[in-house]
């Protein structure tokens, strides 16, 4: 197929981005790969797991919540859920206001040392309408690399068209840390037509009452006390 068909096929969600990226830029299929999603991380009996530090508190698991995607060098938040230990929220999360209005729920945590894997995070691209946007954009992508020289690696995009000769771009992209992300950003506004690329930010709901939160905390504790509701969402 030409590359105007491939890439029409990724608008349509009938082929990867990986794949097409492999017709296009053979030299840069290295540089892309499948990005699992982030598994639900094992305890940890330290006050340090993942790369982050839970301050206060010891043999806590962490989550990094899916609604937000924090990575290292993000100002965060920590918040105690029932049944998923503490979710890591950045800390400019479109849900942190009402996380925020939980106090009780809130711990310290910051980041302990230097990002030992990539992270998956979302972006959202409006541009200009044009022949081989589409192409260009991966390309962008492909040849982003961290200081340290690793790569942003691809795992979905998604392209669709709007009135007026717009077009919207939605990438996953595994990246290491927000030094890697600024940088990623940045070369995809050196594409031609890009007119904004952010981050894409998704609204949750909890459902957790003050007791359980309590009861949360207690078993962070002292473990062989109070157990976790698996209903909390946060």
């Amino acid at each position: 197929p030409s590359a105007e068909d491939l890439l029409a096929a990724v608008g349509s969600k009938e082929l990867e981005a990986q794949k097409v990226l492999q017709q296009i830029a053979p030299s840069s299929t290295t540089a892309v790969t499948e990005v699992a999603v982030v598994a639900k991380p094992k305890p940890n009996a330290g006050s340090i797991s993942q790369g982050v530090e839970v301050r206060g508190l010891s043999g806590m698991l962490v989550t990094f919540a899916r609604c937000c995607s924090p990575v290292s060098g993000d100002t965060m938040l920590g918040y105690v859920t029932v049944g998923r230990g503490i979710s890591l929220h950045r800390a400019d999360c479109v849900n942190a206001p009402e996380l925020l209005k939980k106090a009780e729920r809130l711990v310290e945590v910051r980041w302990a040392g230097e990002a030992a894997e990539a992270r998956p995070i979302e972006l959202e691209v409006a541009a200009l309408d044009r022949s081989n946007l589409m192409a260009d954009m991966l390309l962008a992508i492909a040849k982003t690399r961290s200081s340290g020289g690793q790569s942003a690696n691809l795992s979905a995009a998604q392209a669709t068209t709007a009135e007026g000769g717009m077009a919207q771009a939605r990438f996953t992209v595994a990246i290491l840390n927000l030094e890697h992300l600024k940088h990623l950003m940045f070369n995809l506004y050196q594409v031609q037509g890009v007119l904004s690329v952010k981050r894409r930010d998704r609204r949750i709901k909890t459902r957790a009452t003050r007791e359980a939160a309590q009861a949360a905390l207690a078993s962070a504790k002292n473990p062989t006390q109070g157990r976790m509701d698996p209903s909390d969402s946060a």
